[in-house]
């Protein structure tokens, strides 16, 4: 099984949590490894800091997801995304983003970035 090197910008643990709504979109950049043919992306989620994390999403060549397409109840998660061949290898995770899915309407940011 295939894998890319671990992702080179990764943030040191604790980070801030970030009050969110349903309306908010997770958006990632895309691999630009030229030795990884990329068929889809995995976004995994937990609610605890570090994982563990189970897949939510597995999409062929889409970057980006409001929270409302999600359809997870409120509450904080941790979440991570790893790019994906035709024949089952992925890349390591992207550095962990975490956020807390709140009800009332509140001003955050439109996306948030998840970096391959």
């Amino acid at each position: 099984m295939a894998s890319n090197p671990p992702f080179p910008n990764a943030a040191p643990f604790p980070r801030p949590v970030q009050k969110v709504t349903r309306n908010h979109k997770l958006v990632w950049d895309e691999s630009v490894d030229p030795n990884w043919n990329v068929a889809s992306y995995e976004l995994l989620i937990g609610t605890k800091e570090g994982g563990p994390y189970h897949t939510i999403l597995q999409a062929r060549l889409i970057r980006k997801i409001t929270l409302k397409e999600l359809k997870i109840d409120p509450g904080i998660y941790y979440v991570v995304v790893r790019a994906c061949d035709n024949i089952g290898g992925h890349s390591a995770n992207s550095k962990e983003l975490s956020f807390e899915l709140v009800e009332e309407e509140i001003q955050a940011p439109d996306n948030f970035r998840i970096l391959l």
